[in-house]
Order: structure tokens, then C-alpha cells, then sequence
């Protein structure tokens, strides 16, 4: 029996899930587990490692697709490995759990106990009520990769308790108190937010300004007035947040919903700023002076349907001619050469015996 090469691509069916909600093919044989597969679907199956009794792959071309697939709903699926059923729909997520206690019984067991169907969540989100957090030595918060120790950093999980968020939260705080430097973000002296002599200053700062740009102005005004690295704002509408983070020289701007636990990505946008790291794509950074955009006010996904379209190319009509003349004129002097074998010189006398020169006008002639 050959087994699977790797690096090399396969087609299979996938007939099942491992335990850890992995994709089952085999192929010569051998079982494969393929990453992003559901059971029915036929694809091309690229394998990653090969070990003594099976083989690991993923799934980079579908011949067939099963209608229990579905987009992750979770924007750290592909890169978290917490979970294993996202791109799949609730009804094959249930089969697959029954059919893994199935096999334990079964299979592992020796047992012939049938299991029932198993009856599902009214609410399939939120569920997990244990949380265990790995934190990265440069600070990233959240869960490792799948078979790595890199740690994905998230401010929320879909499958965990708002609870764990909080308690993540927590984490990210109590990890930015050890940050060189994390004391002058939240400034805890007398020139802080709490004065009230500094509010009334910041907020006659913002008094001209109205929605967004009063909050841009109210965040601009605080970092001035304390002297902190970074001041913090918040303005809502209509169920949605803007977030500000301003810095001495602009502001990060980032709109989530409420649902998304807008007060987790606004510490961990300060956590980021302070440690030095990039803010999540989709946060946007501008000057002061410059207006908030309408788009900013939209969360992540919507701003990306309302970025402008791509400018069209001017058509650069005086090059296209002028390359056209000059290939006319390589062209001409490359017939000439090749007429007058290499003698240019000779071109018009070899012209004029060509085309009767007697009948062409040539110095001395006379118009009749």
C-alpha cells in the first residue's frame, strides 16, 4: 500500500469527522484528516504531513459541495483553533457531535448502545462556560492556532460566555499595567479626566462640535490637556459605537455594534497602541484636523461597501502614437537597409531606376 506524498494534491471523498471535528478521507488507504471539509464533499486534498497511521491535509478545490456549508461567522475561525465547526450549519454540527460519541461507544467501547438524536440549543452561540486564555510574551491575548503554541489574538468568541470576554479583558488590562510606560495612557494625577476643572475645559473644547466630531474634539482636547499618550472616546448611534484612541499626533477610529462588546475592543485597541503592536485591519487612522469620515461610522463590513470606486486609467492616447510612429520608422529605415543591401547611400538611385525616375520631378525639372 502506497501512501500520500506530501505536498502533493489528491482528490477524495469525505466520509466522516475525527474527533476534533477534522474532515475523514483516505486515500490508498490510508486515513487522511482534512482541514475545512464536510462530510459528502468531494475535493482536492493537499497533504500537509504524513505519519506513521495517518496523514494531515487540507481541502483547496471543492468537485462537490456540501449544502450544510456555510461562510464562518467568526472572523478568527481560520486562524484560532478553539473550534472546529463554523463553516458548517447547526444541523451538521449536531450529527457530527452525535457521531463522534457514536464511535467512542462504539468503535472504542465495544459497546452496541445506540445514540438518539441529539437535541439542539434554542441559542447555539454562547454556550462554553469554561475559558482558558494563553497570553503571548509579546502580549497578545486569546487562543493558540491548531497543533501550534502561537497564540490568535481576539477581544471575542462566539462560543464563550460574555463572562470569559470580560474576564479576557481583564487580562489585557492587568497585562498593560506591565507595560513600560502604560501609567501615562490612563494618567491617575490630579490632571486626569476626573478633574473637574479639566472637564470643563475639554468640554467647552467640544461645545461647537456635534456627534462625531464633538467626540474627535473631546478626545483631542483631553490628550492635550493631561499630557497622556493616548485618551480614549466614545460615541453612539443607533446601536453602533465609534471608537476613538488618540494619540499626540492623530486618532484611531474604529465602529463596532453593541453586540460585539464595544468597551473589549477599546482596551484592546489601547493594549496595541501601548505595546507597540498593529490595530486590527479595518481600524482607521487620521489627523485631527481632518473631518470623520461618513464611512467611519459604519461598522468594518459596511465600510468596505462604501470605500469609492478605483479611479479609471487615463488613456494615454499621445504615447500609443508616438510608439506607433516610431515602430513605422524602424520599420521603414529596417525595408531600406534590407533593399539596398546595407547602403543606405544608394536608396534614391535604386528608387528612381524602380520607379522610372524620368517620370518623377527631380532638380532642374519643369512643371507643364
Amino acid at each position: 500500500m502506497t501512501s500520500p506524498v506530501k505536498n502533493q494534491v489528491y482528490t477524495a471523498e469525505i466520509l466522516g469527522y475525527s474527533s476534533e471535528g477534522l474532515g475523514i478521507a483516505r486515500i490508498h488507504g490510508q486515513v487522511v484528516f482534512v482541514h475545512d471539509a464536510i462530510r459528502g464533499e468531494v475535493c482536492d486534498i493537499l497533504i500537509m504531513k504524513v505519519g506513521k497511521s495517518a496523514a494531515f491535509g487540507k481541502a483547496v478545490a471543492w468537485h462537490t459541495v456540501s449544502p450544510h456549508r456555510r461562510e464562518p461567522d467568526c472572523p478568527y475561525y481560520r486562524r484560532c483553533g478553539g473550534c472546529a465547526y463554523r463553516h458548517m450549519d447547526y444541523a451538521e454540527e449536531l450529527w457530527a457531535k452525535g457521531q463522534r460519541v457514536q464511535d467512542a461507544l462504539t468503535r472504542l467501547g465495544g459497546s452496541h448502545v445506540q445514540v438518539e438524536e441529539i437535541l439542539g440549543a434554542s441559542q447555539p452561540l454562547h454556550y462554553r462556560n469554561k475559558s482558558q486564555y494563553p497570553v503571548s510574551p509579546d502580549g497578545k491575548v486569546g487562543f493558540y492556532r491548531a497543533r501550534t503554541h502561537c497564540v490568535t489574538d481576539l477581544t471575542a468568541c462566539l462560543i464563550q460566555k460574555p463572562q470569559a470576554d470580560a474576564a479576557a479583558g481583564a487580562l489585557m488590562e492587568a497585562r498593560l499595567e506591565a507595560v513600560p510606560g502604560a501609567e501615562k495612557v490612563f494618567d491617575f494625577g490630579t490632571q486626569s479626566y476626573a478633574d473637574p476643572k479639566v472637564g470643563a475645559q475639554i468640554a467647552r473644547r467640544a461645545a461647537r462640535r456635534q456627534d462625531a466630531a464633538a467626540a474627535l474634539a473631546r478626545v483631542q482636547a483631553a490628550q492635550h490637556l493631561v499630557g497622556a499618550e493616548l485618551s480614549a472616546g466614545c460615541w453612539e448611534q443607533d446601536g453602533k459605537f465609534l471608537l476613538l484612541l488618540g494619540t499626540r499626533k492623530g486618532c484611531w477610529l474604529r465602529t463596532v455594534y453593541r453586540e460585539d462588546g464595544p468597551g473589549l475592543w477599546l482596551l484592546d485597541m489601547i493594549r496595541r497602541a501601548a505595546c507597540g503592536l498593529p490595530q486590527v485591519p479595518g481600524t482607521s487612522w487620521q489627523h485631527y484636523r481632518d473631518p470623520v469620515p461618513e464611512a467611519v461610522s459604519a461598522p468594518p463590513a459596511a465600510q468596505a461597501e462604501a470605500r469609492p470606486a478605483p479611479p479609471k486609467k487615463k488613456r494615454r492616447w499621445l504615447r500609443r502614437v508616438l510608439l506607433l510612429l516610431v515602430a513605422l520608422a524602424l520599420a521603414a529605415l529596417a525595408a531600406g537597409w534590407w533593399f539596398t543591401g546595407g547602403d543606405l547611400t544608394a536608396l534614391p538611385q535604386l528608387l528612381r531606376e524602380t520607379l522610372h525616375a524620368d517620370r518623377l520631378p527631380h532638380s532642374g525639372a519643369k512643371l507643364i
